[in-house]
């Protein structure tokens, strides 16, 4: 199958080269302007669509640094590789910009997703620590975690590891909701 930038240079091609045909066969001057005004309109469409083309290849770069992450969570990763791993999708949206209200759509399902397994990887880093100080300021800020999951003081706690898991697992849910959105609106996006 021919992808869309070269099939529109092929159509392109054609018609210019059968307009041209036409308007050296008696058409005169008239039909060799309008050739040329058509030749320079279809121009202008195959580069428009080498545009969305680059657009679209720059949003799935931004979207396969998120879904590593995400595959890496339901192969069963372990700390010392996750870390790296959401750090390299932070890095994806450092350089990436959206050029349109569609994409920042997107942009921005893949960003909520990518603040949640950056929660997850702070959550995860208390776990190490033990510093239940430091996990009662992380819980204060993500109230939502702490009513969802029924988390209580850390002191009280049968089984820190437990709880933190719970946490980790919260955040990883809510980042495939965003995924899952996101992969849906990618959808949309590459076809239009």
């Amino acid at each position: 199958m021919i992808n869309r930038p070269i099939r529109s240079l092929i159509i392109l091609a054609s018609v210019t080269l059968l307009i041209l045909g036409l308007a050296g066969c008696g058409g005169g001057k008239a039909a060799r302007e309008a050739a040329v005004q058509e030749a320079a309109a279809r121009e202008a469409a195959v580069q428009e669509a080498a545009v969305r083309e680059a657009r679209v290849t720059d949003l799935e770069n931004l979207y396969e640094a998120v879904v590593a992450v995400e595959v890496s969570i339901q192969l069963g990763v372990n700390y010392i590789s996750y870390k790296p791993l959401v750090a390299k999708a932070a890095t994806a949206f450092a350089v990436y910009e959206s050029e349109d209200d569609e994409a920042g759509q997107v942009e921005s399902l893949l960003k909520e997703a990518l603040d949640n397994y950056t929660s997850a990887v702070r959550a995860w880093s208390i776990k190490f620590e033990f510093n239940p100080s430091e996990w009662q300021d992380f819980a204060r800020v993500h109230p939502g975690m702490t009513a969802t999951l029924d988390i209580h003081d850390p002191l009280e706690w049968y089984n820190w590891d437990i709880e933190i898991a719970k946490a980790i697992q919260y955040f990883w849910s809510l980042a495939t909701w965003s995924m899952e959105a996101a992969r849906e609106k990618l959808a949309i996006y590459k076809d239009w």
